[in-house]
């Protein structure tokens, strides 16, 4: 019965489409969707959306399968539009980072510069607002202090990177934010040497270009050894419940993850044992006090 219902779905929105029916089309895709997640009806969606100049729902949908779009010129200069028609340039930037052909990513880069470029002469006033609110984020709280981030990657990369980097050496901004910046240089592949306050209250200089991502160093891969090892054929709950935690703690330790995990295996099986409430495991000093030093400031995101 539920494969009946989407055919005929499938074929009423194809229809739609040779109709040139539009949002009836959209409408009838998006009933497919909610039956069945797949890439070609996805594609279906993007499209009609953007035809009908719903940037925001074309891009609700591009994330789904972001990375099937970085393949061609004509995906590619699609994502750059839905992306540019929402002012969300920096998201923009780090999407078309992942473009693995030299060829198609510096046509990326080009045509986002253009973009941008026109933006300045459109938009001047609205970035020159959304400059001063992302610049003064540290007089604010933490709540604040995040939305102000959020509007700031509604700025070109130019402008973004400029006011980001005084952001990462003020002591006034929350670690949170500084983490989140920091994470964003690394997708965003920043080639210069940026210096930043980091956790431990010392300054720091690195050239993010050349920085491993937090998920692919071997503190990550042995962590996620150790908890499939541990978790993965005899507690599929307790896994659900802690993976997603520990991608967070990992990500949030960059770009001095084995500084802050010095042992990742007795430091997975603590965490294990912290999750179901059993007897902890001797860890390390240094792993703890900086385990505590996490607790408390994801504490402050649910504040």
């Amino acid at each position: 019965m539920e494969e009946n219902k989407q055919d005929l779905l499938l074929l009423q929105a194809q229809q739609a489409v040779d109709e040139r029916a539009w949002s009836q089309a959209l409408a009838l895709y998006e009933e497919l969707y909610q039956l069945e997640q797949n890439l070609a009806v996805n594609q279906q969606l993007v499209n009609l959306a953007v035809r009908l100049e719903q940037f925001q729902l074309a891009q609700q949908y591009l994330l789904d399968y972001v990375e099937k779009y970085l393949s061609t010129s004509d995906d590619v200069d699609n994502v750059i539009l839905i992306f540019t028609k929402n002012q969300n340039y920096i998201i923009c930037h780090e999407v078309i980072n992942k473009i693995t052909g030299p060829t198609l990513y510096q046509h990326a880069q080009q045509e986002l510069a253009l973009k941008e470029d026109e933006a300045r002469l459109i938009l001047q006033a609205t970035f020159k607002a959304r400059m001063r609110e992302f610049k003064y984020l540290g007089i604010h709280d933490f709540a604040a202090q995040y939305h102000s981030y959020q509007t700031g990657l509604q700025l070109p990369l130019r402008e973004h990177i400029a006011i980001a980097k005084t952001l990462l050496l003020d002591e006034d901004v929350s670690d949170l934010v500084r983490i989140t910046i920091l994470a964003s240089f690394m997708a965003l592949k920043i080639k210069e040497d940026v210096s930043f306050l980091w956790l431990d209250n010392e300054i720091y200089t690195r050239k993010f270009s050349d920085l491993v991502p937090p998920l692919a160093t071997e503190t990550a891969f042995i962590i996620q050894d150790t908890l499939y090892d541990e978790l993965g054929d005899t507690d599929p709950v307790t896994l659900a419940g802690l993976e997603q935690n520990i991608i967070l703690r990992i990500k949030a330790a960059f770009p001095f993850v084995e500084q802050v995990i010095t042992d990742p295996v007795t430091w997975t099986k603590y965490q294990i044992a912290r999750f179901r409430g059993e007897e902890l495991p001797d860890l390390n000093e240094n792993d703890i006090r900086w385990l505590l030093k996490f607790d408390a400031l994801f504490a402050k995101i649910g504040n």
